[in-house]
């Protein structure tokens, strides 16, 4: 009888444990993801995020190597419901995942922890980037004015 009062009182308690646990990153408890991700920009795409990368949430998840979160919407863009993905680093949105017929066709990158190839970060001045261009444009005038001339 004791044992029956206990499961009835730890009972509520497992059971609201378990709607947590989805939020929990268990592949972040695995050995080869603890010293740090290769996740960078590249040409290609974002880690093993490319343009061949189906819009799907196992195999982005798969080329993320688990070191994030995804969570997946919808919403219009010219006139149709398309579907994205967030890609969630604790609690900030690390990548927006954007597809066209059912590949992703944009990744918009917006953790400053993840670097490009060449080593530019979310953040880097356009003077760093280039200093020769940098002060040397110049607004056009006319008609031209939404334009940029050198």
């Amino acid at each position: 009888m004791k044992s029956l009062r206990l499961i009835l009182c730890a009972m509520p308690l497992v059971l609201s444990g378990c709607s947590t646990l989805s939020s929990v990153n268990w592949s972040a408890a695995n050995p080869w993801n603890w010293f740090g991700s290769s996740t960078e920009v590249t040409e290609q795409g974002v880690g093993a995020l490319t343009a061949s990368t189906p819009l799907d949430e196992k195999a982005i998840t798969d080329a993320l190597d688990g070191d994030y979160r995804l969570r997946s919407g919808m919403k219009t863009q010219n006139g149709n419901v398309v579907r994205f993905f967030e890609v969630m680093k604790e609690d900030k949105v690390a990548l927006v995942i954007n597809g066209d017929q059912g590949t992703i066709s944009r990744i918009d990158v917006l953790d400053s922890d993840i670097p490009s190839q060449a080593g530019v970060e979310i953040g880097t001045p356009f003077s760093d980037l280039y200093s020769k261009a940098f002060g040397n444009c110049q607004k056009a005038t006319g008609d031209d004015s939404a334009s940029v001339r050198v």
